[in-house]
This record gives C-alpha cells, structure tokens and sequence, in this order.
C-alpha cells in the first residue's frame, strides 16, 4: 500500500461522513477513497511549517537530549530528508522510512515526549508530525501527533490526526475519545456524539478492563450530557 495516501486523511475536513466509512470499510479502500476528494498540494503549507520547527528543534537542541553517537546517526540520516524538505509532496508521496535507522526514530521520539511532558505542546507535535512522514504506518505515532495538537489547542489539525491513526488501526480507542473532545472545542456536537459512540462500542468489543478507559469515557458522556 502506497504510504503516500494516509496523508491524504490529514489534508481533509474530518466529519461524520468520515467517521461512517471508517466504521467498516478496510483500510487500504478507504485510504484510497479519501484521496477521491483532497488536494494534497494546496494543504501542504501547514505540515511544511511544522516539519521546519522540528529540524530548527533537532539541529539546534540535539546535544540538550542524545548521546554523541545517537547525534550522529541522527544527522547522517536527516541529511537525505533535507534535501526534500523544500518538496514536501515528494515527502508525502515518497516516504523515506525504509532509509532512516531505528536509532534516529527513537531519537526523535525522545525528544517530542520530553517536549510534551515539559508542557512544550507546539515542539512535541512538530516533531510527532515528522515521525509521521518516516514511518507513516505506524498509527500509535499518528494518535501522539494528534494528542500533541489537542494539547496545542489545535483542534482541527487534531481531529485529522486522529482519523489518520484511526484509519490505520480501528481497534485504537484514545483516537476517538480526543476527537470527540477536540470537536467539542470546535462546537461540533454531533460530531463528537459520533466519536463517542464509537468509542463506546470499541470499549464493549475489548476484552480488556481498562479503568483510564472507562473513565476517559464517563467523563466525555458527562461532558456531552451537559451539552445536549
């Protein structure tokens, strides 16, 4: 499957007609359906913006967070993104994951969590939205980037975040508990009924019991409650 088209998930107004055709469709048909209605090079500007912040954060706060060998690998890798980085639609359609040792991953995702506990919101989702553009299959990565944005108060970026990660692993319950909040900053009510119900019924198909779940929950039901 072509990398290139999740992308075309951020670039889109999530709404609930979204949200109907995630509920069960495969993820390879919807992916490339979404692609049906998008244009990915007017939209670009945004994550071309974010992608900047995060190259300004490795290049020059490196040596703050990563061991002298980590820097390393981290810069021999990052060189061949550079020369892109003026393109970024050869980025999103050319993703360069394949290229890009785990070390240099790990690095960059140390350094948005830290970024994200120190209440650093903007640096944390630049540096998540570049992880999306080298292993843009990995959906936990997505559903960070989203919470980063939310954290960020940029709830509609959020909100495509979150179908991106949502589209690429259903099973995934945060993705829809932070969307329904984010439409809710947006005053977007039924949509986040939508996302709640969804959540629901992710939560009664799980065998697990987990608490923060259930909890995450009780309280968006009691926060749409308010809002009826």
């Amino acid at each position: 499957m072509d990398k290139g088209y999740i992308y075309s998930l951020t670039h889109t107004e999530t709404n609930t007609k979204q949200i109907s055709f995630q509920q069960n469709t495969e993820t390879s048909t919807h992916i490339h359906s979404a692609t049906n209605y998008v244009n990915i090079e007017s939209q670009t500007t945004e994550f071309k913006k974010h992608l900047t912040i995060a190259f300004e954060i490795l290049l020059k706060e490196e040596k703050s967070y990563l061991e002298k060998s980590a820097i390393e690998s981290l810069n021999n890798d990052l060189k061949r993104y550079l020369t892109h980085l003026e393109n970024i639609i050869y980025l999103i359609q050319h993703p360069i994951n394949g290229n890009i040792q785990k070390s240099t991953l790990d690095s960059i995702e140390t350094i948005a969590k830290i970024k994200f506990e120190s209440e650093q919101y903007a640096d944390s989702l630049a540096l998540y939205i570049l992880l999306t553009t080298l292993i843009p299959e990995n959906a936990d990565i997505w559903c960070r980037a989203g919470i980063a944005a939310h954290e960020n108060e940029s709830y509609e970026l959020a909100t495509r975040l979150f179908t991106a990660a949502s589209t690429l692993d259903q099973s995934l319950i945060y993705p829809w508990v932070y969307s329904a909040h984010s439409y809710l900053q947006l005053d977007l009510l039924f949509d986040a009924e939508a996302c709640y119900a969804k959540a629901t019924e992710i939560s009664l198909e799980s065998s697990e019991n987990d608490p923060l779940i259930d909890n995450a929950l009780r309280g968006l039901q009691s926060i749409l409650q308010k809002h009826a």
